[in-house]
C-alpha cells in the first residue's frame, strides 16, 4: 500500500511517502516505486527530513534514489562503502505485512506543463 502527496514551488519538488502491505519478500528485485509527478533534471538527488525503516534487513543507512527511469528506488550500506540496492527479499518474510519505508524526497525538475491557478505564472 502507497500513501504519497508532493508539493512544487518552482522547480523544487517534495514527495512524501509510506509504503506498507509488501506482498513480495522473497525475490531478488528492487523495491522500487514508480509515479513521481514531475521528470526529473538529473540523477542527483538527496534524502530530506526523516527516514522511516520497520521490518526491513538493511546495514547502517537507508537511502533512496530517483533512477533514469523517473523511479524510486532503495539502496543500504555502511559508512564509506558504496551503496546496494534494497531487493524484496530484505523484507522480513514473518513481518512483510508490516514492513515500511516513511520518507520525503527531494528533487529538481523543468518540466514546465503544469498549469497553476489564481493567475500565477512559471517562468
Amino acid at each position: 500500500t502507497v500513501y504519497a502527496y508532493w508539493t512544487r514551488i518552482g522547480n523544487q519538488v517534495e514527495v512524501y511517502v509510506s509504503v506498507t502491505n509488501f506482498t513480495d519478500s522473497t525475490t531478488n528485485s528492487p523495491i522500487e516505486l514508480s509515479g513521481l509527478p514531475y521528470n526529473r533534471i538529473t540523477e542527483e538527488f538527496n534524502t530530506q527530513g526523516a527516514t522511516r525503516v520497520r521490518y526491513i534487513n538493511f546495514d547502517n543507512y537507508v537511502t533512496c534514489g530517483i533512477t533514469s527511469a523517473n523511479s524510486i528506488r532503495f539502496f543500504s550500506g555502511n559508512s564509506g562503502d558504496s551503496a546496494a540496492t534494497l531487493n524484496h527479499a530484505n523484507i522480513v518474510t514473518a513481518n512483510k505485512n508490516s514492513a515500511q519505508f516513511m520518507f520525503n524526497l527531494s528533487y529538481l525538475t523543468d518540466d514546465t506543463t503544469f498549469v497553476p491557478i489564481n493567475g500565477a505564472t512559471i517562468s
